[in-house]
């Protein structure tokens, strides 16, 4: 699966946090169908990036996504010789994993299933 294809799953679990409703519900439909057209092998890597540059808050969370520095926490304990890494959720399915970087957001629902994601063992 292409690295575009799985930050749009990624991305799209978030929307309700990012986006106001009838915002996150239109982006909603588009990525789920270009996650589809993805994973039929179709290339999808530009409108992905496109609609996920449309919108200052996706822009800003695809980037701190695609940089795997941000997935461990910002400032690390007095002493720390290494970042403690970020709570990590999974869905019940194994299909979606979430890494919670930033607290003051909700951890959102599988995009695929809408299962609850649960605590899951450090990435």
């Amino acid at each position: 699966m292409a690295d575009e294809v799985e930050l749009a799953e990624r991305v799209r679990g978030e929307l309700a946090t990012l986006l106001p409703a009838e915002d996150a519900a239109a982006v909603d439909s588009a990525l789920g169908e270009l996650i589809e057209r993805g994973r039929r092998g179709e290339p999808v890597a530009t409108p992905i990036l496109k609609l996920l540059r449309a919108h200052p808050e996706l822009r800003r969370r695809a980037a701190e996504l695609a940089d795997p520095a941000t997935h461990r926490a910002v400032v690390p304990p007095p002493g720390a010789r290494q970042l403690p890494l970020a709570p990590r959720y999974v869905c019940p399915n194994g299909d979606y994993e979430y890494f919670h970087i930033n607290v003051s957001r909700a951890v959102p629902r599988c995009p695929h299933d809408g299962a609850e994601l649960l605590p899951g063992d450090p990435g």
